[in-house]
C-alpha cells in the first residue's frame, strides 16, 4: 500500500476515497486496543461488512487489485480480501491510522476463533463460511474471529500491527 498522503496508490491504482463509513461503522464509537490478540471481528461486523461490498461495489465501480486480475471489474461475488482493504479498510480507517476492529469496536473483543485463509480468496465466500460456522455452533452475532485483515493496522505493519 502507498505512503504518499495526498494521493494514496495500491498496487499502482488511485484508492478509493469514501468520506461516509456509517454503514458499516454502526454505532460504534471505536476505542485503541494495542494488543492485537484483542482485535476479534464479531459476526455482526462480518455483516455490516458483506453488506457494505454488495451495496457499493457495482455502484461505485470498484476494479480488482488482485494481483493476478489487476483492473477487470469486480462484482460482489469477486471482491477479494486485497480489494476490501482497497476500496474499505485503509480508507475507512485513514483517519484515525488504526486497526479495522479499531474503528468497528467498541472495547476489546478477545477472539475465540483464529481464521487462515487466502487473500486471492473472495470475501463473499470467506464471509459465507464464517457465518455457517458460528451458526453450526450456535455461536451467535458477538462470537469474535481474529482475521489478519481486520485485525492488523495496515498503517503500522512493521510497528507491530
Amino acid at each position: 500500500c502507498g505512503a504518499d498522503a495526498s494521493v494514496e496508490l495500491i498496487g499502482g491504482m488511485p484508492a478509493f476515497e469514501l468520506q461516509d463509513f456509517s454503514d458499516i461503522i454502526g454505532d460504534a464509537q471505536g476505542c485503541d486496543i494495542p494488543d492485537v490478540a484483542q482485535r476479534g471481528i464479531c459476526v455482526a461486523q462480518l455483516r455490516r461488512v458483506r453488506k457494505f461490498v454488495e451495496s457499493h461495489c457495482i455502484a461505485w465501480g470498484w476494479a480488482s487489485t488482485t494481483p493476478h486480475c489487476k483492473g477487470r471489474p469486480l462484482s460482489p461475488e469477486s471482491v477479494t480480501s486485497y480489494d476490501l482493504c482497497a476500496y474499505v479498510l485503509r480508507p475507512a480507517t485513514r483517519q484515525r491510522r488504526c486497526s479495522f476492529v479499531e474503528l468497528v469496536a467498541d472495547t476489546p473483543q478477545p477472539a475465540d476463533w483464529f481464521v487462515s485463509h487466502w487473500w486471492g480468496e473472495p470475501v463473499a465466500l470467506f464471509v459465507a463460511c464464517l457465518l455457517q460456522h458460528a451458526h453450526d455452533r450456535r455461536l451467535g452475532d458477538a462470537a469474535p474471529y481474529w482475521i489478519c485483515a481486520t485485525a492488523l493496522n495496515h498503517w503500522d505493519l512493521c510497528g507491530g500491527g
